[in-house]
């Protein structure tokens, strides 16, 4: 039986932000719930992202959805480097397979909190 990774037990809260699955790599699609916010993920090789926003990971690939953390995943060394791990592994805004629409990789990422 292979053991879940460890972000399903990281907290998500639920949020009211619009869906953004549709830029969202196509692969990557059953591995989250949308309309969440979760802190703290990890993929299955145990590196850490920071933000998930607007998602809840249920799977392991968590560097394809999520942004922030060590700076260095040596899963692919040297495409997954930075904020944003993984967002174009099959190339970049070709939103095929592993990558995210060029719309996502061209966006910011803006925090409000009281």
């Amino acid at each position: 039986m292979a053991t879940p990774c460890p972000s399903s037990t990281t907290m998500a809260m639920p949020s009211k932000l619009p869906a953004i699955t549709l830029q969202m790599a196509e692969l990557s699609l059953a591995e989250f719930v949308p309309r969440y916010i979760q802190f703290c993920v990890f993929n299955s090789e145990k590196a850490a992202m920071a933000l998930c926003a607007g998602v809840k990971v249920t799977g392991c690939n968590t560097e394809h959805h999520c942004v922030g953390g060590g700076g260095f995943f040596p899963e692919g060394n040297p495409v997954q480097c930075g904020d944003f791990a993984s967002f174009d592994w099959n190339s970049y805004g070709t939103h095929q397979h592993w990558s995210i629409s060029t719309e996502m990789i061209e966006s910011a990422v803006l925090l409000f909190y009281c």
